[in-house]
């Protein structure tokens, strides 16, 4: 049992969650099927009395290879957007002490098993009359197998506190920064795209946390 767990395991890190419990409820069937046939043939006499529990179990691990083998045999395309508050997610950048800047970052991971190109990440926020603006991030990019990447979106200068957000997005190297209001709360939908996958998309809040002066970036659940 101990080596099914593992086998369990592996899996459960090196697939995507969808991966995991397609493989999962394969598993389940074959088990059920496997245990009825056990049964029957136990019933006619065919087979002697076995433990229903190992045949289970061996049942589940079979339907579970057969179906992991089948999901890295096939092609997938898929992306994904990450958040998140450590690590390169945020990070703090400090150049004078009355400039002390935190700058989130996103991640766009490739969590299918082939290469995708011509990936590319925008934003999209409401205008002053609630029309969608699209903010170009980072375009022309390809991600191998597995491979993630984190692209800078905004940062704060935490030491003045003058509730100024700074967007990142490209724009022309003589065009001013862009600054919006960081203590509202700004709904933005961050959308990754590429030549061979389905668009992935996240809806979060970007704000300014009055009481602590953070920059953060929270999901829209």
């Amino acid at each position: 049992m101990d080596k099914f767990y593992s086998i369990l395991e592996r899996c459960s890190q090196s697939f995507s969650q969808r991966q995991f419990v397609t493989c999962c409820v394969a598993g389940v069937l074959f088990a059920i099927f496997g245990v009825a046939g056990c049964l029957i043939l136990m019933h006619y006499g065919l087979i002697p009395a076995q433990s229903l529990t190992s045949v289970f179990a061996m049942c589940f691990l079979v339907g579970f290879i057969v179906f992991a083998c089948i999901i890295q045999l096939m092609p997938t395309y898929s992306l994904t957007i990450l958040i998140g508050t450590e690590g390169n997610f945020e990070k703090i950048q400090s150049t004078s002490p009355s400039d002390r800047y935190r700058i989130i970052s996103i991640a766009i991971h490739n969590t299918g098993n082939k290469l995708l190109s011509n990936c590319e990440f925008v934003i999209e926020t409401i205008g002053a009359k609630s029309e969608k603006i699209t903010h170009h991030f980072k375009h022309n990019f390809s991600l191998n197998k597995g491979e993630k990447t984190f692209i800078p979106i905004a940062n704060y200068n935490e030491a003045k506190k003058d509730g100024k957000i700074k967007l990142y997005f490209l724009h022309g190297a003589l065009a001013p920064d862009i600054f919006i209001p960081g203590y509202e709360e700004h709904h933005i939908t961050l959308r990754a795209t590429s030549l061979e996958s389905p668009a992935c998309e996240m809806q979060c809040i970007l704000t300014v946390n009055k009481v602590d002066e953070k920059l953060k970036i929270s999901k829209i659940t």
